[in-house]
């Protein structure tokens, strides 16, 4: 199965003036995706590269309000969704196609973990 991770990386010098100062790990979460898209994961592999807690691309910083609270993977081609909340989270599948229909039963909650300094 094809992940189809796409993204324009759009560096023109107008958008790099309004850059924050230090943008290192800003570059190195970009090498990183570069990285993955590379991979060619399947869609549970690229949520756990996003979703653990020892990523580039997880922040856990929630006493400065800057930590990830949740993730979520859209899979246009089939319609699925993928959602996991805090770090390490269980993936939490559904068809989006399925709820448009009106036939999908929805879990009312979706539980994670999000630990605070």
């Amino acid at each position: 199965m094809e992940i189809g991770i796409s993204f324009e990386l759009d560096e023109t010098e107008e958008l790099k003036q309004k850059n924050r100062v230090e943008i290192q790990g800003s570059v190195q979460r970009k090498q990183y995706l570069q990285a993955l898209l590379k991979e060619n994961l399947d869609p549970l592999s690229a949520f756990h590269h996003f979703n653990n807690e020892k990523s580039p691309l997880f922040f856990n910083d929630y006493k400065n309000y800057f930590g990830t609270l949740h993730t979520v993977l859209y899979l246009p081609k089939d319609l699925n969704v993928i959602i996991g909340v805090g770090k390490n989270g269980d993936p939490f599948i559904f068809s989006f196609k399925e709820w448009l229909q009106g036939t999908l039963n929805l879990s009312k909650t979706i539980c994670g973990t999000i630990e605070q300094a």
